[in-house]
């Protein structure tokens, strides 16, 4: 604006001028034509300054969005921040919670390795229970069946020397039936002879004293002689066949103890193997 007041200003003296002097003319129309490049240049400079204040304004217009833009990004991040902060509080927190949990769990493990040793030790000390248990078992079932045999020879000698036995008390009582009998025949013989003495007293003249006839109390003695001689060889045979059982009753019991050493054995291997099973590896 003040260029082109001057410029004006220079247009008007320049008319004056001319109509005075002609040399002022071409100074002044020197100074019109600086003047008017000076107005070109500073056109062109307005018009550079106009362009560079709008790129000025596209570029405050790009820096305010950006502006923005950060501001959004700004507040997110603070709001991921805060999100950051409660986390890491509860992260605190829970670390804390973890923390005494693992406190507790590594006492808790090393009372768990205590035990498990104290287990250990208790698992070899019932191993080694076990096995002299078994190797006493062992030993008596090895006793037990040496025993056995030992009785088994004694219950078949004691059965060879029953029977004999018993062949013998057969023997005897048969004999003995046999002079029971005898003895009964004699006494008859004896009393019929008495009865026919008194029937013919004359016919012995010889004979100076005479025996009384036999009572019927003598025949019930005799009789009763000869069931006691029955009642007592049914005791002697009741007696053997007694000894028999108990001969035999020995063998029963050492069955028995067989069966229940085997059942300590399998007792003992049962509860071996269930130690085994519930050992931890």
């Amino acid at each position: 604006m003040e260029l082109t007041v001057a410029n004006i200003e220079l247009n008007g003296e320049l008319n004056a001028l001319k109509s005075e002097k002609s040399d002022k003319a071409s100074l002044l129309e020197k100074k019109l034509t600086e003047s008017n490049t000076q107005l070109e240049h500073a056109k062109a400079a307005v018009d550079a300054i106009v362009e560079q204040q709008g790129m000025l304004k596209c570029t405050m217009s790009d820096m305010e969005h950006i502006i923005e833009d950060l501001k959004g990004k700004v507040s997110k991040t603070e709001t991921r921040a805060e999100c950051a902060e409660s986390k890491c509080t509860l992260l605190t927190d829970t670390n804390l919670e973890l923390s005494e949990e693992l406190a507790f769990l590594r006492g808790r493990v090393e009372s768990l390795e205590n035990s498990l040793r104290e287990a250990n030790h208790a698992k070899v000390s019932t191993a080694k229970d076990i096995g002299v248990k078994t190797k006493i078992i062992t030993d008596l079932v090895r006793k037990l069946a040496l025993e056995r045999e030992r009785l088994h020879l004694q219950i078949a000698t004691l059965t060879k020397k029953n029977k004999m036995l018993v062949k013998k008390r057969a023997e005897g009582i048969n004999g003995s039936i046999k002079m029971s009998k005898k003895g009964t025949s004699n006494h008859t013989e004896f009393q019929s002879t008495q009865k026919a003495e008194e029937i013919c007293p004359d016919s012995l003249p010889s004979q100076t004293v005479v025996e009384k006839p036999s009572d019927p109390i003598d025949n019930d003695e005799s009789k009763n002689q000869s069931a006691d001689v029955s009642t007592s060889e049914d005791d002697s045979i009741r007696e053997d066949i007694h000894e028999t059982v108990c001969t035999i009753e020995p063998s029963l019991l050492n069955r028995k103890y067989i069966f229940m050493a085997f059942l300590v054995l399998l007792a003992a291997a049962v509860v071996f193997l269930l130690h085994e099973d519930g050992s931890p590896a």
